[in-house]
This record gives structure tokens, sequence and C-alpha cells, in this order.
């Protein structure tokens, strides 16, 4: 019977990195391959780097992943990868994509 307390999946740091990681990869590639910019060497050549640093994370020994240092800087690197991504896809970088606007409606309230 099932006790309710939390199993532990099984999986270490560096392997859920690895799982995970090629999310980043496929929706960046996504953007650039299908994105209205037409697609430059420059942006074909981002893409295969995202792929060759998938193969680098898979080499780093795992006693780095559980290191706050390192969490922290692939982070920020995979938030950087987005955001280039994203420059690549439309030309120039837009913050519109992070701001919800308020819609009001005739009469003054929200929408």
């Amino acid at each position: 019977m099932y006790s309710g307390a939390l199993r532990p999946s099984g999986l270490d740091k560096k392997h859920t990195v690895i799982l995970l990681r090629p999310v980043v990869v496929i929706s960046t590639s996504y953007l650039i391959l299908f994105g209205k910019a037409t697609h430059a060497p420059a942006s074909i050549a981002y893409i295969v780097t995202l792929l060759l640093t998938n193969v680098a994370l898979a080499l780093t020994p795992r006693q780095w992943f559980p290191h706050g240092a390192f969490s922290a800087g692939l982070l920020l690197g995979d938030t950087a990868v987005v955001l280039v991504g994203l420059y690549l896809t439309v030309g120039c970088f837009s913050q519109d994509f992070l701001i919800i606007r308020r819609q009001p409606n005739e009469g003054g309230g929200l929408a």
C-alpha cells in the first residue's frame, strides 16, 4: 500500500539536466528555424553549438552538478541561450513577450 511518503526518483542531478536540456535546444532551434528571420549561417552555427553543449554536459564530471555555482551558471547560461535564440528569430530584442498589458473594457474595469 502507498504510505504517502515521497520516494526518490533514482535520478541524480546530472541525469536530470541531461534529460531536460534537449527541451531548451529543441525549443530554441524551433524558434530560429521556423521564425520569420532568414536562416543566416550564424543561426545554423548557433544551433550546432547548442547541440555540442549537450555533448559537453554529458562529458562533464558528475561531481560538478550538485555545486550551487555550477547550477547557477547553467541556469544563467540557458536563459542567455533562449534570449539569444529570440534575438536571432526576430532580429531585434523586444520586451513585449514579457509584458502582459491590462486591457480596460469600456466601463473602465479589467477585461
